[in-house]
């Protein structure tokens, strides 16, 4: 999950996706009319309260989308780009063939582990021999693991898809 996406999460509760709180405060306002108000007062009341509620979430995005824009450009002046690099003659090429090959690298080594120990390889009853006390907590580095992998390749939606199945299989071993 990135920043981009807490703040998207962010401003659809304020701007009124998912319930927000410019429609709370509409529902608020409208709840606390006076009995006398005419239905003519009352729309207008909501309308100005909405509009309101409106600018002040566009005002918001505005500032997310530059709070955004400045993580971005930090994470480039301190990473730099691929252009930056091409400048070096032989290391750029390198770190960015480097660049390149991180994903497939922990995706295949982390399919490769999971292979092995699933296939019974790799047994956690023989790496824990010494000290079994440790054998559930290498069971939880193994999921740390894969969540971790998960996420970085395929993304928090990759993760919120499989772990209906993984608490199934958990509740159905315990």
């Amino acid at each position: 999950m990135g920043l981009g996406d807490i703040l998207r999460g962010a401003a659809n509760i304020i701007t009124g996706g998912m319930g927000g709180l410019g429609g709370k405060i509409v529902e608020t306002i409208a709840a606390r009319f006076p009995e006398k108000m005419s239905e003519a007062e009352k729309a207008e009341a909501t309308l100005l309260a909405e509009t309101v509620a409106a600018q002040r979430a566009t005002e918001m995005m505005g500032q997310w989308n530059d709070q955004e824009r400045q993580w971005q450009d930090f994470v480039k002046d301190m990473e730099g780009t691929a252009s930056d690099l091409k400048s070096l003659p032989v290391v750029g090429k390198v770190v960015i063939f480097l660049r390149g090959l991180q994903r497939p690298l922990w995706g295949y080594g982390t399919l490769y582990m999971d292979f092995k120990i699933l296939s019974g390889d790799w047994s956690i009853r023989e790496i824990t021999a010494s000290n079994p006390e440790i054998a559930p907590q290498i069971v939880s580095l193994i999921w740390a693991i894969n969540i971790v992998v998960l996420v970085f390749l395929f993304g928090e939606r990759a993760v919120k898809n499989i772990a209906p199945l993984v608490e199934k299989l958990l509740k159905a071993k315990d």
